[in-house]
């Protein structure tokens, strides 16, 4: 058939699924545009659509470049020279060409339109009309405006996502990066995509908006530079993407050219528009043109017009949202009108209306910080366009505005965890010479010292959070003082929970005074968790009952807190199943906010000790593997020590001791300078018993030691339970077991009155595995048997440095009875309650092989009496505090002194003190 389609000289990359849809077009419509960008491949879809359906064109296919044309050029004397006529003298071209086409299936390409676009309608419209059997596939910057035209914009090349695929195998499936290989190639042969520089080549493709043109200009750069030299050279991409075919059209040699075909197109007001529009990072709205780009020439009316004029030019591209249409300049065609801007006389008075305009959403998002997630889908959008006011403002030197910007950023920031970026413009907003001067440094005090909590990193602004409150009360800003006051309770807590609810109760006065939703969440959350800081879990849940009503129709973010930090305390007290709730619904809602650092942390926590207590080694993994992958793009979280000690755990169980060892090590000093109380609590009870387990006694009497002083610091009676189990533990080891059973009987009865039942759970192994080294093996298998129902209850699995130590000792207890004797005896452990376990624990305490005098001869009662006047109280004060008559304490305490060899209270209470001191 005839045809004079253009040779192809280099090979067509991807665009399947595009070649298909306009074939597909082809057979159904008969004028058919490709609009787009400048260098963005219509020319080259164009060319392969119609090689494609050639044959079902058998009276031929020809090509017409209009590019080359200049302005009044006749485009029918053109197409009269591509399919080889010639102008007659009597007849007008249009009747020469549709007599020659008359009815035959002839497909007409018509290359390049947009600068010639009133001669080609000219010409189409009525050959379209004349002959019925003519298709015509035009390619052009805009579209030709004719009735019965379809218009199909070409798309970029597919572009990898930034936080996907970044194997050079996973990359090269994408088109535009494939494009780049390939041309690379034609370049430097031996060119290939390597794990190390498959980044730079993706991140090439994505700066250059997937444009064909541009990213062949790219590659062809691999003679002389790296991928990574490319990708730095794009700073200045006109002056490093020239160099296309020579005998190409000189406007597609270099990107700056192509842009400038463009641009030249353009009227005066246009032209103002898109340098304008210039200005806009990441996209605008309406509004948003309407007050930076009118002025001067252009009325805010105007604005929409020009911008559907150049939506229209392929120099705006508009995105339909669910909500609004927002517009966007692809990279390359705003870093040309930026170019154009500067050297305008305006860009200053364009780039102040910008930081204006974006201030009022930053003031906005200042005010409802946290607590509306409607805003955060706002201002989520203009995330780029608020960066570049800030950055404005910082360079202008108006700090004011600034510190709002600053804070309006930070209300996104923490709202999707992008601690990272935070920390870099805080750094930048706090050091400028004008802060300290500014009369609102104490709004960005209170925001970085937010930050600086939620990460776990000591900030010299932690130390500032009571300035923050004197310095808000000072100017009369109400808000400002509530919400100093919230951060100042929260640090606080971490040192100290008494201290910290004291505080936390007057702010949460001052908050709801103020109205502020997210000071009112936090001050609720922060009660909440001193419940937590002190093991008091009916504290917890009497708190839990007073915030519930504030988190209700709250933003995502903040209930996925609040179901993380419930979840938290669900765990402890054994209720795993409420536990698994809570930490799923915090997941799911922290995914749906996309915040991985301040909810989802604590959510991912909250699971992986589920997994743990559950047993669930596999599952625990897999859910501390995906936070602790690195590198994170939010920085650090707040929950990394629990979350590095729990796959310390992770490891233990799987057998890698010494990982296992390392990973608490560093919990333990994560722990430390994050100064949050439960988390080295918890921290240091796993690693203790690690530590026992591994035979590593003298290390793990010392972090016993340490966690001991810190559970009675915190008022935390679990923490204090734990330490007193691993001393009898490592008393034990040592062959002390008298003192061994009276710590581990200790630990017990703590950790029953603060309902900590998995704690109970080992405390009941432990006291049963000190009854099986004193041969009591009766006593023993009950005990276990109760350990275990209680498990089997709460659905727990103990940790493998006390489980392993349990199955030996239940073992050796069943070798040493009888059948029949162990399985009656386990029998009725298993069938004892919680507090009956307990209760039977007690009766047995001290009566094994108890020696007639020293420590290890007091019974039960005269222990309790014995530390009660170590206390300093009176016989009459004692007998009421365990419910006995005086006499009887009386007694107790003659044959209390008698055993310990003492002759009265003050040499008793001497005793006690040094043992005590020395012991525990």
């Amino acid at each position: 058939m005839a045809n004079n389609l253009p040779a192809q000289l280099t090979s067509f990359i991807g665009r399947e699924a595009e070649l298909t849809q306009v074939e597909r077009l082809l057979a159904e419509v008969r004028l058919l545009t490709l609009t787009g960008a400048g260098g963005c491949g219509k020319t080259r879809l164009a060319a392969h659509a119609a090689a494609s359906v050639a044959e079902s064109h058998p009276s031929g296919v020809w090509w017409i470049e209009l590019a080359p044309l200049g302005a009044g050029s006749s485009v029918s004397t053109a197409v009269l020279a591509a399919i080889g006529l010639r102008e007659h003298p009597s007849r007008s071209d249009v009747d020469q060409l549709a007599d020659h086409f008359g009815q035959n299936r002839v497909l007409l390409v018509l290359d390049n339109c947009e600068h010639l676009l009133d001669a080609v309608v000219a010409l189409i419209e009525p050959l379209l009309g004349r002959s019925t059997a003519l298709t015509v596939l035009a390619t052009s910057r805009e579209s030709l405006g004719l009735a019965g035209e379809t218009t199909w914009r070409v798309p970029a090349l597919a572009l990898p996502m930034e936080s996907g695929a970044s194997t050079p195998e996973a990359l090269t499936a994408y088109d535009a990066v494939a494009l780049f290989v390939e041309r690379a190639r034609q370049a430097r042969p031996n060119f290939v995509v390597t794990n190390e520089n498959a980044p730079a080549v993706a991140e090439i493709c994505v700066r250059l908006d997937g444009i064909p043109l541009a990213i062949e200009l790219a590659a062809a750069r691999v003679r002389v530079l790296s991928p990574e030299g490319i990708r730095e050279g794009l700073n200045d991409r006109f002056r490093l993407l020239t160099g296309g075919a020579k005998r190409g059209l000189a406007r597609q040699q270099t990107l700056a050219a192509s842009v400038e075909w463009s641009y030249d197109l353009l009227g005066d007001d246009e032209r103002t528009m898109l340098q304008r529009l210039a200005v806009f990072t990441g996209g605008f709205t309406l509004d948003a043109a309407e007050a930076v780009a009118a002025g001067g020439a252009i009325e805010a009316l105007q604005v929409l017009d020009l911008l559907t004029t150049l939506v229209d030019k392929s120099l705006v591209v508009a995105d339909d949202e669910p909500l609004r249409v927002r517009y966007r300049l692809l990279e390359t065609i705003r870093q040309f009108a930026l170019t154009r801007l500067a050297s305008s006389g305006e860009a200053e008075a364009i780039r102040d209306a910008h930081a204006a305009f974006h201030l009022q959403l930053a003031e906005e998002a200042a005010r409802a910080f946290q607590a509306d997630d409607d805003l955060l889908s706002r201002e989520e959008p203009e995330h780029d366009n608020l960066r570049a006011a800030l950055e404005w403002a910082l360079d202008r030197g108006s700090i004011d505005d600034a510190i709002t910007l600053l804070i309006g950023l930070a209300n996104l920031w923490m709202a999707r965890g992008m601690l990272r970026e935070a920390n870099v413009w805080f750094d930048r907003v706090l050091a400028h010479s004008e802060f300290e001067a500014s009369p609102l440094r104490y709004r960005a005090w209170w925001a970085r010292a937010s930050f600086a909590f939620i990460e776990g990193i000591p900030h010299p602004t932690l130390g500032l959070t009571g300035a923050v409150v004197e310095q808000a009360m000072a100017a009369g800003d109400d808000l400002y003082v509530a919400r100093g006051m919230w951060v100042h309770g929260i640090v606080a807590l971490m040192a100290g929970p008494t201290a910290g609810e004291k505080i936390l109760q007057e702010a949460r006065r001052l908050v709801d005074d103020a109205g502020d939703l997210h000071s009112i969440q936090l001050v609720r959350m922060g009660l909440v968790v001193v419940g937590i800081h002190t093991e008091d879990h009916e504290l917890v849940a009497r708190y839990h009952e007073e915030a519930k009503a504030f988190f209700d129709g709250g933003t995502g973010q903040m209930q996925a807190l609040f179901d993380a930090v419930l979840g938290f305390s669900e765990v402890r007290v054994g209720r795993f199943d409420a536990a698994r709730r809570h930490g799923e619904a915090a997941r799911r809602l922290a995914t749906e906010v996309r915040d991985p650092n301040l909810a989802g942390s604590m959510a991912d926590l909250t699971m992986a000790l589920v997994e743990l207590g559950e047993g669930r080694i596999e599952a625990a993994a897999d859910v501390l593997e995906a936070v602790l992958r690195e590198p994170r793009a939010s920085g650090p979280t707040r929950e990394d020590p629990m979350l590095t000690g729990a796959w310390g755990w992770v490891l233990a169980e799987s057998g890698d001791t010494e990982g296992a060892k390392a990973a608490m090590a560093e919990a333990d000093r994560l722990a430390v300078q994050c100064g949050d109380g439960v988390q080295i609590g918890l921290c240091l009870s796993w690693h203790v018993g690690l530590l026992r387990f591994g035979g590593d006694r003298d290390r793990a009497r010392k972090l016993a030691e340490d966690l001991l002083t810190h559970g009675r610091q915190q008022g935390h009676s679990g923490f204090e339970a734990i330490a007193l189990r691993e001393f009898g533990q490592l008393a034990r080891l040592d062959g002390e077991l008298d003192h061994a059973d009276d710590l581990v009987h200790r630990a017990l009865a703590l950790c029953a009155d603060a309902g900590i039942l998995p704690d109970v759970q080992q405390s009941l192994v432990a006291v049963a595995g000190v009854a099986a080294a004193e041969e009591s093996w009766e006593e023993a298998v009950r005990l276990f048997g109760a350990a275990d129902s209680l498990g089997a209850e709460l659905g727990s699995v103990l940790p493998v440095w006390n489980r392993t130590v349990a199955v030996a000792d239940l073992e050796l207890a069943r070798r040493s009875l009888e059948p029949d004797a162990f399985e009656a005896a386990y029998g009725e452990g298993r069938a004892l309650t919680v507090a009956q376990a307990v209760a039977y624990a007690e009766r047995g305490r001290g009566d094994r092989k108890r020696p007639s005098s020293g420590w290890a001869g007091l019974t039960p009662m005269e222990r309790q009496v014995v530390d009660l006047v170590a206390e300093g109280l009176r016989n009459t004060d004692i007998a009421a505090r365990l419910f006995v008559a005086p006499s009887t304490i009386k007694t107790h305490l003659a044959h209390a002194f008698a055993k310990l060899g003492v002759s009265n209270r003050a040499e008793l209470a001497a005793l006690v003190t040094r043992r005590h001191g020395s012991a525990v």
